[in-house]
């Protein structure tokens, strides 16, 4: 007979990627309007209703849904009831910043430990165009033994970190 094997639980929590190198982050987010949803989060308690402003928080947001998460079942069924009232609450906040009809739907589940998008900080405004550090051998000839996919890999590499140069320069 075979034992069963047990699922390992994890002990520690994921660490979000903003909380390390927020600038970095910023380079690659696919949200255009990643600011303006910063502004609902910063005024999250005037969007709320005041009925289950302490209930419920976004913690996450994909496309066009929101999902909010409570910490215990009783919260989440009670922040459904208001379900109608916060999307509209919040497209007509979003309208304001030339974002109509934002999110399409609303998904509420459990927090569970989860962190909350109020709690994320912002990104500062001075912060733009960070770049990763040069090599120290950088642009030397390097032997690669023959590997034309290795030479092709380095070659764009160095072809990034030109580039990033002349951005940098324009910059300042």
């Amino acid at each position: 007979m075979r034992k069963k094997r047990q699922k390992v639980r994890r002990t520690s929590s994921p660490v979000a990627l903003q909380d390390f190198c927020p600038e970095l982050l910023k380079q690659y987010v696919k949200n255009p309007h990643q600011d303006i949803l910063r502004q609902l989060w910063d005024n999250w308690d005037m969007v709320c209703p005041q009925e289950i402003i302490d209930l419920v928080k976004p913690y996450s947001y994909k496309g066009k849904v929101l999902y909010l998460g409570a910490d215990n079942p009783l919260d989440l069924q009670e922040t459904r009831m208001y379900y109608a009232e916060l999307l509209e609450r919040m497209n007509v906040f979003l309208e304001a910043y030339g974002l109509a009809n934002y999110f399409e739907r609303l998904e509420f589940s459990l927090i569970r430990g989860k962190k909350s998008l109020l709690e994320y900080k912002g990104i500062p405004k001075h912060l733009k165009n960070v770049f990763p550090p040069r090599p120290k051998r950088y642009g030397e000839k390097i032997d690669f033994h023959g590997m034309k996919s290795i030479e092709r890999c380095y070659e764009a590499f160095c072809n990034r970190l030109d580039y990033e140069e002349k951005l940098k320069n324009t910059d300042n």
